[in-house]
């Protein structure tokens, strides 16, 4: 029993000093977040710190979140923009593609084929044309060298 005591006024003692700690700790009130330029020339905002990134400070905000229907409301309105920019672009393309029709030429061009003989991509080995599967000529047996040592007489 005694030990239990021990152990419940030792552990109070942990909480406290770790209560104490954080509540001296000052309160963080921004977050950072960091900016670079992708791959393809598009803004990237990531909370990893890149070496060509630029550190971009965010206030932290103590307000409420919004409600159900004021965030509904914020996606209809970024959903409508989005579509505004895509059907702009889309009429910028048409215009583009019709005044490229009309500047193309009518005539059709003359299509060539070359007279190549062609061979087919396997041929026996024996009679492949152009690489030359001729018997190799017989090698003459070259005749022994004489060599002389010389031995004087004794």
């Amino acid at each position: 029993m005694v030990k239990v005591l021990i152990m419940f006024k030792t552990l109070t003692y942990i909480m406290l000093s770790c209560l104490l700690v954080t509540a001296g700790k000052p309160v963080i009130a921004e977050t950072l977040a960091y900016q670079s330029v992708g791959e393809f020339g598009e803004v990237v905002f990531s909370d990893i710190e890149h070496p060509s990134s630029e550190t971009i400070v965010l206030p932290h905000s103590d307000a409420a979140g919004l409600s159900s229907d004021e965030l509904i409301s914020q996606m209809l309105s970024v959903a409508q923009t989005l579509e505004q920019a895509r059907l702009t672009r889309e009429t910028q393309r048409e215009a583009l593609r019709r005044s490229r029709q009309a500047r193309a030429p009518i005539t059709p061009q003359q299509v060539t084929t070359p007279d190549v003989e062609r061979y087919p991509l396997f041929y026996p080995l024996p009679h492949r044309p152009g690489h030359g599967h001729h018997p190799k000529p017989p090698i003459e047996p070259t005749p022994p060298v004489k060599t002389f040592r010389f031995e004087p007489d004794l």
